[in-house]
């Protein structure tokens, strides 16, 4: 419309500036009229030439009839790539937006699941070196019974460990052999005539059962002991493993206890050395039992030997500086208090260069003037001794 209202303005100006014959007119009206769009008319409603070749000054603009507006469509020639249509710009950021929310999805469900299936793999390991541990302390212990002539027991040992761990290696063996044992071992005996005898009413040593459980778990050791030993003296062969493991567990809690809290170091190795009848001692275990028989054999020279207690309390202050008995001394104070004495009776007896070497070692520990001065002598002697 715009153009076609362009071109009427044109027109106007030509004829009122320039007036041309009617015969170039109506050529110029052709060529015009080439340049302008087709519109979509009937045959029998397109304008006349006379129509569209009346226009004059002042007069109004001739209207034409209203038809659909076409768009222009640019010419196409061959070889000519086809028309492509704009880029999305917002879909193609949706599309990106929705690929990142999903991979991050995916590597957080990965990393999910791995560690899900890293603990539980933890879990199990963990769980197998229990059981491997416990198989190994029952296994011992069947062995000492087989010794012993403890076959029945021996054979309740193996039976727990053949069903835990049939391919542990010997099991199997031992249990032939110690069933083959009981089997020849047997003497006969007449049976006597079957009466009848009321069932044997185990609630008694069900219930001390229980409380043994229950102490173990609460950590009173000593209430446990003392329950599992009842419980043993009513029944010994009542769930003889699982008693077991609880003796071996109150035991060695109860001596950790006594040496460590209560500074009781001959009661814990008692506790202690108990406990060994029952499994193998843990890494910490034994090393309080060997700490604790050091300190006392270091205890026992105290004031005799000072050569002997720095021995012995030299093995334990640098593993056990905090290690006490009811004196209240540590293994650390013991060591200083015995180098100190022991360096003075070196220096009496003249032994400069044993005196220099244990002097160096208590110098690292406690710096005093004294000590200085009695180093230089010593190093000077043992020198000149040289």
């Amino acid at each position: 419309m715009w153009r076609m209202n362009e071109n009427n303005h044109e027109e106007r100006k030509i004829s009122d500036t320039q007036p041309t014959r009617p015969a170039q007119q109506s050529v110029e009206r052709r060529d015009l009229g080439a340049t302008m769009p087709t519109l979509p008319v009937a045959p029998s409603e397109s304008p006349s030439l006379a129509e569209t070749q009346v226009t004059r000054p002042g007069d109004p603009l001739p209207t034409l009839p209203s038809a659909p507006i076409v768009a222009e469509i640019p010419e196409m020639k061959p070889g000519d790539p086809p028309p492509t249509s704009p880029p999305k710009r917002k879909s193609r950021w949706l599309l990106t937006t929705v690929l990142g929310l999903v991979a991050l999805i995916l590597i957080a469900g990965v990393a999910g699941y791995a560690g899900y299936a890293s603990g539980i793999d933890r879990r199990l390991q963990t769980e197998k070196t229990q059981v491997a541990v416990a198989v190994e302390q029952q296994y011992e212990l069947a062995l000492q019974n087989i010794e012993e002539g403890a076959y029945d027991l021996a054979r309740q040992r193996l039976e727990y460990i053949v069903r835990l761990a049939p391919s542990y290696p010997g099991a199997v063996d031992k249990l032939a052999e110690v069933i083959l044992e009981l089997n020849t071992t047997a003497t006969p005996t007449i049976v006597p005539t079957p009466t009848l005898t009321p069932t044997p009413d185990t609630r008694a040593v069900d219930d001390l059962f229980s409380q043994s459980q229950q102490a173990v778990l609460n950590g009173q050791w000593e209430d446990a002991i003392n329950t599992l030993s009842s419980l043993r003296n009513a029944d010994p062969n009542y769930r003889s493993v699982d008693v077991d493991g609880m003796f071996f567990i109150s035991l060695r809690n109860l001596g950790r206890d006594r040496i460590l809290v209560n500074a009781n170091l001959e009661e814990g190795i008692y506790q202690l050395t108990l406990a060994t009848r029952f499994g193998l001692l843990d890494a910490e275990a034994q090393s309080l039992l060997n700490w604790s028989s050091l300190y006392i054999k270091g205890a026992s020279f105290w004031g005799l030997d000072w050569g002997q207690a720095v021995f012995y309390f030299g093995q334990v202050a640098p593993y056990a500086p905090n290690l006490r008995d009811g004196s209240g001394f540590t293994a650390t104070q013991r060591y200083q208090q015995s180098l100190y004495e022991y360096v003075k009776v070196l220096m009496d007896q003249k032994k400069w260069c044993e005196a220099k070497s244990q002097l160096e070692i208590l110098l690292t520990m406690m710096q005093t003037q004294e000590l200085q001065e009695a180093y230089v002598q010593a190093s000077e002697r043992c020198a000149a001794g040289q």
